[in-house]
């Protein structure tokens, strides 16, 4: 179970597996194939991605995401792609799963796939509550199952600000804004 309050900071990328996804998001392969991800579990510090990308995550779980619960986590400046998170029955984002008691994140991004039969999976934060912020993000990832673009389920005043997607994704959210992957590759966010 190691520290819940450890403080981390990429200072590269990391790719756990390669070519995860296909080029539509769908599961790239047999599971099997791929070494699975045990997600961070009832995190209580910081993760400083510093602009780098942690790539080729594959998870299948009760609650998944690079951090499956989060308690005032912070997390910034992180990258969660060409992954596959698939949720059996809580909540799962690509960073974060379930997100509370005043959590942040901020200026992460991610294109990973979202697979889930709960209202609460969303493309980068499944449940956001508590008074969460999440800003300076986007998701440009594949949500399918009943999954949302940015984030699932938010409440008690969760805040959230200057966020978007793809809109090629299956579904949005009322809390971040749809924008065109003409817009996402002109790079100006």
């Amino acid at each position: 179970s190691g520290n819940q309050y450890a403080n981390g900071r990429l200072t590269a990328n990391i790719t756990v597996n390669t070519n995860v996804l296909t080029a539509t998001g769908d599961l790239n392969g047999d599971p099997a194939s791929f070494r699975a991800w045990t997600p961070i579990d009832e995190f209580r510090g910081s993760f400083h991605g510093d602009g780098y990308v942690i790539s080729g995550l594959y998870a299948k779980a009760y609650g998944v995401g690079f951090i499956s619960y989060g308690i005032n986590v912070k997390v910034y400046n992180l990258g969660v792609m060409d992954s596959y998170f698939e949720n059996t029955g809580y909540a799962s984002g690509a960073i974060v799963g379930y997100m509370s008691s005043n959590g942040t994140m901020e200026n992460c991004f991610s294109n990973a796939t979202i697979a889930g039969s709960s209202y609460i999976s969303g493309g980068l934060v499944g449940e956001a509550n508590h008074y969460a912020a999440v800003r300076n993000c986007y998701y440009f990832g594949k949500t399918v199952g009943g999954a949302f673009a940015y984030s699932g389920f938010s409440w008690y005043d969760s805040k959230s600000g200057n966020n978007y997607y793809v809109s090629t994704v299956d579904d949005g959210c009322k809390f971040t804004t749809a924008i065109s992957p003409d817009i996402l590759a002109t790079g100006e966010l």
